[in-house]
Formats: structure tokens, sequence, C-alpha cells
């Protein structure tokens, strides 16, 4: 027998998850924002096929 299909919704979310949902969310986020960032600098500034 499988579980319900959603997730139910009328019960309260609890303010811990809820948290570590969001920090998860800006790490992520951060981390999409400043790879292409420093990529890009890093690009601008070594020079073609040398090692950092």
């Amino acid at each position: 027998m499988l579980g319900p299909k959603a997730e139910d919704v009328t019960k309260p979310v609890n303010p811990w998850t809820l948290f570590v949902r969001f920090m998860l969310g800006v790490m992520a986020a951060t981390y999409y924002v400043l790879v292409p960032i420093y990529m890009w600098i890093k690009d601008k500034i070594v020079p073609k096929g040398q090692p950092i």
C-alpha cells in the first residue's frame, strides 16, 4: 500500500524544518551565482593554458 500522493499541508510547518530548507536554498543559490563569477574572473586574470 502506497502513502499519500501529496504532502499534508493542513498541519503548520515546523519552524526548524523551514529554516533548514531556507538555508540550504540560500547556500545552493550562492554557489550557483558565485562559481560562474569566480570562473569568469579567473579566466580574465590567468593566461590560457596556465594552471592556477
